[in-house]
């Protein structure tokens, strides 16, 4: 069913159920499928989801890029920044 969803909402939509179910190394793999499929119909959420996988698996170079991305867009850019500040904050504390 997935593999028919022109736009990649399903895609998204496995991305979200994976990173509730804390799987986000698969939550970064549908959201790859999401993008691999053409223009993503809500980019905001997207990089938003895409950042908190790489966050909670560490990944903290790639995470702020996606947060850097979902601050672009209006229905995003709050969470997005909050994110940010959070991460600059935790590394100028672990200096």
């Amino acid at each position: 069913a997935a593999k028919q969803a022109i736009d990649g909402s399903l895609y998204f939509r496995l991305a979200q159920v994976h990173f509730e179910l804390e799987n986000y190394q698969d939550t970064i793999k549908y959201l790859q499928l999401a993008s691999a499929t053409g223009p993503l119909k809500k980019p905001g959420p997207h990089h938003l989801l895409n950042g908190l996988a790489h966050y909670e698996l560490n990944r903290i170079e790639k995470a702020s890029t996606a947060f850097r991305k979902a601050s672009k867009f209006k229905t995003t850019e709050q969470q997005a920044v909050r994110w940010l500040t959070y991460i600059e904050q935790s590394l100028t504390k672990s200096r």
